[in-house]
């Protein structure tokens, strides 16, 4: 799907091991993903996505469909 708004696209993209890119979760009207910034893993299971909304100034928080990967912090 060619992205026709890309100076707000209002969605969240995905890439897959493989390279693919896809939309994970996407917006038209920009209600709840206004402007989406940043995005991060939450939970035990790192199996919830949560979203940042610089339009709406709240997060978004969503079944990711996966388990995310680990933060990794330096050794010192």
């Amino acid at each position: 799907m060619p992205c026709t708004r890309c100076y707000r696209p209002d969605r969240v993209y995905r890439i897959e091991p493989d390279g693919t890119v896809g939309v994970f979760a996407e917006d038209a009207d920009g209600v709840v993903l206004n402007q989406p910034a940043n995005v991060a893993f939450l939970g035990p299971n790192r199996d919830r996505l949560v979203v940042s909304s610089l339009g709406g100034w709240s997060l978004m928080a969503a079944p990711a469909g996966t388990r995310g990967l680990a933060l990794r912090y330096p050794t010192l």
